[in-house]
């Protein structure tokens, strides 16, 4: 269809409601008057049920704008407006337009109940969950032991998302980015266990960091996002 709007709602009991919008490398909390909003994977309706603490996170794989008025979360699914085409601007008979969102799509979608905070229900790592699902291959019989448990790349603590891992831009150095989830300072631990090298220090809320690793020396330190000196403080 053209000229359509699809907003998939889901209605909650909650009051005294906070919206949480998840935004790049953070989340931000705004109204919940019914503007439609960016997002990125998920939107979180918190509040009170009876009294107590209570929540509900919408999570998806594909759309990027929604809203919430009072206790009701909507997720936009599809718009199909003519391409590229804004007001003032008319139609003009004869001329062929093309429109957005059209034929099949396909979109997954989690509902993530919490009774506390989105941050102590795990909402960020359900969102990389559904995101970036875990991939796994079967190897063919080998001799050899293997050990049950082991992580190339460990990071600690939950709060602290893994976003980016590659060879640096000048150099055979390995750069780690990561970024602080809740909302809350912690101590950091990165451990590369493949180079039995590691990093600790101190994250601020929502902070992105950036870590550079000499694989020769086993050091690591600092550094900006374009990996060209120290970070401030770092």
């Amino acid at each position: 269809e053209r000229h359509r709007f699809l907003k998939f709602a889901v209605l909650t009991a909650l009051e005294q409601v906070r919206a949480t919008f998840e935004v790049p490398y953070g989340a931000i909390e705004r109204e919940a008057n019914g503007e439609e909003e960016p997002l990125q994977r998920w939107l979180d309706l918190s509040g009170t049920i009876g009294g107590r603490p209570a929540g509900l996170a919408l999570v998806n794989d594909s759309k990027y704008g929604g809203d919430v008025l009072g206790s009701e979360m909507r997720l936009s699914l599809a718009r199909s407006p003519i391409y590229a085409f804004h007001d003032p601007a008319k139609p003009e008979p004869g001329k062929t337009y093309r429109y957005l969102d059209q034929g099949e799509q396909v979109i997954r979608l989690r509902l993530v109940p919490h009774a506390g905070s989105w941050q102590e229900a795990g909402v960020v790592r359900e969102a990389e969950s559904l995101n970036a699902p875990l991939y796994f291959r079967h190897e063919t019989i080998q001799d050899g032991q293997v050990a049950f448990y082991g992580s190339a790349v460990e990071l600690k603590p939950s709060n602290l998302i893994l976003t980016v891992l590659k060879k640096a831009e000048e150099g055979d150095g390995l750069v780690v980015r990561f970024y602080e989830s809740a909302g809350r300072a912690t101590e950091a631990s990165l451990d590369l266990h493949f180079v039995e090298a590691s990093w600790h220090g101190r994250v601020g809320p929502f902070e992105i960091k950036t870590i550079l690793f000499d694989l020769v020396e086993g050091t690591a330190r600092e550094v900006d996002m374009l990996e060209e000196r120290a970070a401030p403080g770092g």
